[in-house]
């Protein structure tokens, strides 16, 4: 992971983490996957300090959600847009 990624993950961690765990909180979630277009060294990064910062959550009467990378990478949003748009002229 490039030096100039480190700060980015540092902070974001923790914050990841709490959403994650208020998520959880609220609709008893089992896993949570992470998304987007990263680098795969930044992504493995980002959830190894997640990861950390979800054990160090109080989860009293929470189950800790399991924390997955994506596996479709930067298409995701492609994809999904495009089941969107065929799905749409369905609705009544």
């Amino acid at each position: 992971m490039a030096a100039r990624h480190a700060a980015l993950v540092a902070q974001a961690a923790p914050a990841i983490a709490l959403a994650v765990h208020n998520a959880a909180c609220l609709l008893d979630l089992e896993c949570a996957v992470r998304d987007g277009s990263f680098s795969r060294p930044l992504q493995t990064a980002l959830l190894n300090r997640v990861n950390d910062a979800l054990d160090q959550n109080s989860r009293a009467g929470v189950a800790r959600p399991q924390l997955l990378p994506d596996t479709i990478g930067p298409d995701a949003r492609t994809i999904r847009r495009r089941a969107a748009a065929a799905v749409w002229p369905l609705r009544t």
